[in-house]
């Protein structure tokens, strides 16, 4: 491999790079000692393995491939797939366009508190998710000999924003949902409140059975399999069968759906996202949350009622504190507004003592 630097006609330095007589790749800069720089490093670079040519191929040329490689050669679930394909959609076409070898951590960057700007009820985990999904990409790309370094370590990550339209319904607020769900659709109002009581993930809902309820005179709910949209029965996400307690609000919920039907049979027969939306017209009755707020909602009123993070966490299929936190960053805050209305309570009494 050579390096070839001449000085071009406007005054600028220009380095290019030559394999067996092949062009390989060039780059201008104002000074001789920035590009013998540069040739320096490209040189070295490529004596450990990576091919420059692969690496002026844009991002979009190696998206396909690296979601190929996810699912052929790694452990990656496939719910972290399938967020790593939606990720991708929402970048940008001009990131997408750039060459591989010359993304910097400013692109990165750039991307990410981008998104996070369109989107202000994003949390700060959902945008670290997404620095994610292009760490691993480039990480991927790394392994391959494409490029050298990852231009994702080290990038600054935008905080979220906790807006009022993604805090999940608490304390009377889901029975007052539950009101008016039920003028729509009872069906789907039940639905509704199981998931949220029960903090079960979409699935877990839809692959519910009927002998899965009727257990212990409707005392408990085994968990123990998954049926996203699209796809097979499986597993939970996690992997890990569970017991969830039946809370009074829905037991007669469960026996009812349960009467005179065979153990093998779905207990939401049919259920759709689609359906569940659109029967309870959710746009304009779920102020603006997400059907995950369900989930998110039953598991801030168990710790908020007093339940030990070590049991809720078994209870919700959570095998890691820090994810289970994501859901119970809430109860502090409630905490925090009950006290502070005590302490004005407090004060107003004093003040008509005087």
């Amino acid at each position: 491999m050579a390096k070839d630097v001449k000085k071009r006609p406007n005054g600028r330095w220009e380095a290019r790079l030559r394999r067996n007589g092949n062009y390989l790749g060039a780059k201008v800069f104002d000074t001789r000692k920035e590009a013998e720089a540069w040739a320096q490093m490209m040189l070295a670079q490529h004596t450990d393995g990576v091919d420059l040519r692969r690496a002026n191929r844009s991002v979009k040329d190696y998206v396909e491939e690296f979601h190929t490689y996810r699912e052929q050669y790694t452990n990656a679930q496939s719910a972290t797939r399938k967020t790593d394909r939606n990720m991708f959609k929402r970048i940008p076409g001009w990131f997408l366009e750039l060459k591989v070898g010359k993304v910097e951590t400013r692109h990165i960057e750039k991307v990410l508190f981008d998104d996070a700007k369109e989107n202000p009820g994003r949390t700060t985990d959902s945008i670290t998710r997404g620095w994610t999904t292009l760490s691993a990409f480039f990480k991927y790309l790394v392994k391959q000999k494409v490029i050298v370094r990852n231009p994702a370590t080290g990038a600054d990550k935008p905080k979220g924003r906790l807006v009022e339209e993604v805090i999940p319904w608490m304390g009377p607020e889901i029975f007052e949902r539950y009101a008016v769900w039920k003028g729509l659709n009872q069906e789907m109002a039940d639905v509704a409140l199981v998931t949220y009581f029960l903090a079960l993930r979409w699935g877990e809902v839809r692959a519910l059975s009927v002998k899965d309820v009727r257990i212990k005179n409707f005392e408990e709910v085994y968990v123990w399999r998954s049926w996203s949209e699209g796809e097979q029965i499986k597993d939970t996400k996690t992997e890990d069968r569970r017991w969830v307690p039946v809370m009074e609000d829905i037991r007669p919920i469960l026996q009812k759906l349960a009467e005179g039907r065979a153990d093998g049979e779905l207990l939401f027969a049919g259920l759709t996202r689609a359906k569940f939306k659109w029967r309870l017209k959710w746009k304009e009755t779920a102020q603006g949350k997400v059907i995950h707020s369900l989930r998110h909602g039953g598991i801030t009123t168990w710790v908020e009622a007093g339940v030990l993070a070590p049991v809720a966490m078994r209870w919700s299929g959570h095998k890691k504190s820090k994810t289970f936190d994501r859901y119970t960053h809430l109860v502090g805050n409630r905490v925090n507004r009950t006290a502070i209305d005590q302490l004005n309570q407090f004060a107003r009494e004093q003040r008509r003592s005087l």
